[in-house]
């Protein structure tokens, strides 16, 4: 920020300085032939046309990033909630169920932190919140303190463990897959689950890649060459016909194009805190929201018995009205 103010106040000094010379070549060109004339034959639009054209495409560019950056946040958001629905529901052992689904609950912190390149143990992030909620333990945080790594991966190791677990447990005892052991297919049910996890690896890998590449150096340095350019030049110009008004014209128009170009820098890596960032402490909000939702709902039987036994047959909406009409007469009463 101090840097762009430094060059906004260069420029504005640059357009008096043109102004000024202007105004006194004005002077003299009343005496004899000077070469003001010439000046007030250049024609700047060339290079404004090519500013304004690498200045736009360089934004949409940006935009794109933060885009996909977007979809890719929308895809763990689903990716999440699929995979607690599976795992609430083909998960019959709730000790299993839970641990899963706390650590889903978890994930979406941990990329978050990791997007932003700090630790969930950072005081900026959400590790001690993430305790006091239940979500992760004390043994969990200080072990991933002690040992740096990339901690949405971690997590979706201890994901596969358990996972693993839950298959070996009901060939063992049975009693942890809706499916039993006695069904042949109920390592059917492996594959999505293990996929599930593999979802959440590749969307976050594929963040990771967004946030790490960014634009290529030597377009940012194209890019200032031409503001550079151009703003040299268009004062110049300006001076010979507005004369005075060209520092009041030259500050808006540079102030306007940092504002892009720093826009569109930010709009770069979308995983940040700044306000034109991506709102990923409410994406990690909503998914504990839905995921302990999901999570009562697989716990209440009454979830079961609808996929179970439900049926329209015999059903009429006009009983229905007519007794919910006789229930709320019979309150008010």
């Amino acid at each position: 920020m101090t840097f762009h103010i430094i060059i906004i106040l260069v420029i504005v000094a640059w357009s008096c300085l043109c102004a000024f010379f202007a105004d006194n070549l004005r002077q003299k060109q009343q005496q004899e032939h000077g070469w003001l004339g010439w000046l007030e034959n250049i024609d700047v639009k060339v290079i404004g046309t090519l500013f304004t054209f690498s200045l736009v495409y360089r934004f949409n560019v940006c935009y794109s990033r933060w885009w996909q950056g977007r979809l890719l946040w929308g895809n763990i958001i689903t990716q999440c909630i699929d995979f607690s629905e599976k795992a609430s529901l083909w998960i019959i052992d709730h000790d299993y169920a839970d641990r899963l689904n706390r650590l889903i609950i978890v994930f979406p912190y941990v990329c978050k932190a990791q997007l932003r390149g700090v630790s969930i143990c950072d005081p900026s992030e959400s590790g001690e919140d993430l305790i006091r909620r239940n979500f992760l333990t004390l043994e969990e945080l200080d072990y991933l303190e002690a040992n740096p790594c990339w901690q949405p991966y971690y997590f979706l190791d201890i994901m596969r463990a358990i996972i693993a677990k839950v298959i070996i447990q009901e060939y063992d005892t049975g009693n942890t897959l809706l499916l039993p052991k006695a069904n042949k297919i109920h390592e059917k049910l492996f594959k999505p689950l293990d996929q599930a996890v593999e979802d959440l690896a590749r969307s976050m890998g594929e963040c990771i890649s967004v946030r790490t590449s960014g634009l290529p150096k030597s377009y940012d340095v194209a890019h200032y060459a031409f503001f550079c350019t151009y703003f040299i030049v268009a004062p110049v110009v300006w001076s010979t016909q507005i004369g005075w008004v060209t520092p009041i014209l030259a500050f808006p128009t540079a102030s306007i194009t940092l504002a892009l170009i720093s826009m569109g820098s930010s709009l770069v890596d979308p995983f940040g805190s700044d306000f034109v960032d991506l709102p990923l402490d409410k994406f990690c909000e909503c998914v504990e929201a839905q995921i302990s939702a999901i999570q009562r709902r697989s716990k209440d039987d009454t979830l079961l018995h609808f996929a179970e036994f439900s049926t329209t047959e015999g059903y009429n909406i006009d009983d229905w009205a007519s007794t919910k009409l006789s229930s709320s007469v019979h309150i008010c009463e």
